[in-house]
């Protein structure tokens, strides 16, 4: 069975419902430090001069692929996703020692006049999995990047 985890949005707010994950997937690029959380961010040097900054730690910054974003709806069910770097503070501004590529997809529907999105995956492209690991360590990063995919694609007006 697949967990889910649900950010309930209301008012602007969002907040994680579901049990606690168990033991995170942490990845090495992060493995500096024990308080991985999470944030959203921005303006630091782009990654190899390019892609973003949308988040980060401690240990390393998370950079986000704009041509990767997208959504698409069937019925009440819309999904959205992109791919993120997760990277290390290691090496030189805009190129960092080690490099992730994750691939993020989120759900979203309404139910009982409740936005609802949860985060579905977050998969590096060999298959390691790193749902448990966002979502054990965010600090508000999974709503601001599921936001700046919204707004990007164009679906974020269709999500009230």
């Amino acid at each position: 069975m697949k967990k889910m985890w649900v950010i309930m949005a209301m008012f602007g707010m969002a907040a994680l419902v579901g049990p606690a994950v168990e033991s995170p997937v942490m990845p090495t690029a992060y493995a500096a430090s024990s308080a991985m959380s999470i944030v959203p961010g921005s303006g630091s040097t782009p990654l190899y001069g390019q892609y973003p900054n949308v988040g980060g730690s401690d240990g390393g910054r998370v950079y986000w692929d704009e041509t990767s974003c997208y959504s698409a709806t069937d019925g009440n069910i819309a999904t959205l996703g992109c791919i993120i770097f997760l990277t290390s503070d290691d090496g030189y501004p805009g190129y960092p020692g080690k490099v992730r590529p994750i691939t993020v997809k989120f759900k979203t529907f309404k139910k009982s006049g409740q936005r609802h999105v949860l985060l579905d995956s977050a998969v590096e492209n060999n298959g390691k999995d790193y749902t448990d690991y966002f979502l054990n360590y965010d600090e508000g990063f999974l709503k601001s990047l599921f936001w700046k995919i919204a707004k990007h694609t164009g679906i974020a007006s269709d999500l009230d």
